[in-house]
């Protein structure tokens, strides 16, 4: 969940059933929540993180088969819209990816004007071994 600039709130979470994500609003500090919409990205392990531009970027465990591992996406214009701007980490041919299978759990925070940290879970691989991935991101917007 984040705070937009015009002081709602905003949460992206999964729907269990379909694993395709949603957002909804809250105007009123959380006690009443406008009704859920998709996103247009099937992610899980949610994290938001306010842009200095004001947009919200979304990092995601891709629940997608075709693009497995952490992806993250961008919205303008409080959650309407959704535009994907890539992967943080891009699971190998020997990660496994079981139901239950570990992997994304983002986090993230501004260590400076425009550079963000982010740490994030591998899949395990083949030997049941994990990785923490440290990232340092850009904010050039």
């Amino acid at each position: 969940m984040v705070r937009l600039a015009d002081g709602r709130f905003l949460a992206v979470i999964r729907e269990f059933v379909t694993r395709q994500s949603v957002y909804a609003h809250s105007a009123d500090e959380g006690r009443t929540w406008s009704a859920t919409r998709p996103t247009g990205f099937k992610g899980a392990n949610i994290k938001l993180l306010r842009l200095r531009s004001g947009g919200i970027l979304c990092a995601y465990r891709d629940e997608d088969p075709a693009q497995r591992g952490v992806s993250c996406s961008v919205s303008d214009d409080g959650g309407a819209t959704w535009r994907f701007a890539g992967q943080l980490y891009e699971a190998g041919d020997d990660a496994t990816n079981q139901p239950g299978s570990p992997c994304g759990y983002p986090d993230m925070v501004y260590v400076g004007e425009d550079k963000i940290v982010c740490v994030l879970h591998t899949y395990p691989d083949t030997a049941g071994r994990v990785d923490l991935h440290l990232l340092q991101l850009r904010d050039r917007t």
